[in-house]
Parts: C-alpha cells; sequence; structure tokens
C-alpha cells in the first residue's frame, strides 16, 4: 500500500511551504521499501541524491528529504 499525504496511512508534513501536497510516495515491495517523487518542485532526496520518479530503495540509516525537511529512515 502506497503511503502518501491526503490518504490512508499517511504522513503530513504541516507549515512547509516548501513540501509540495503529495511530493513523493513510499511503498513497500517484495519486502523492500522504496520512494519515489512525484514531481514536487523542491525535490525529494536520498543522503543527498535525488530522487525522480523511477523507485529507490531505502533502509534503515538513510537520510529522506522532502525539500528542507529532513528524515532519519528506521525499517520495523
Amino acid at each position: 500500500t502506497p503511503y502518501t499525504c491526503r490518504r490512508q496511512r499517511q504522513m503530513c508534513i504541516r507549515d512547509r511551504a516548501e513540501v509540495s501536497r503529495h511530493h513523493a510516495v513510499v511503498f513497500r515491495e517484495s519486502g523492500r521499501l522504496w520512494i519515489s517523487d512525484l514531481g514536487s518542485a523542491n525535490g525529494t532526496t536520498i543522503n543527498g541524491r535525488p530522487v525522480g520518479a523511477d523507485p529507490v530503495e531505502i533502509g534503515t540509516g538513510d537520510m529522506l528529504s522532502f525539500g528542507p525537511v529532513t528524515f532519519a529512515v528506521r525499517v520495523f
């Protein structure tokens, strides 16, 4: 099931104009976690590398950024 803002199982970043309303999608496939950017204005990066529309695998310890907002990834 994909995770996007405004849907079930969502993660929303409030009060940050630099983060698009539908910025990126995170999903699990074949037991692995992936992210792809949804054409956001300020971009998505993993460990400082840009993420485009093609999914990129992410895992524990990766640094995920939506524009200027950064999170540490922790997979359970």
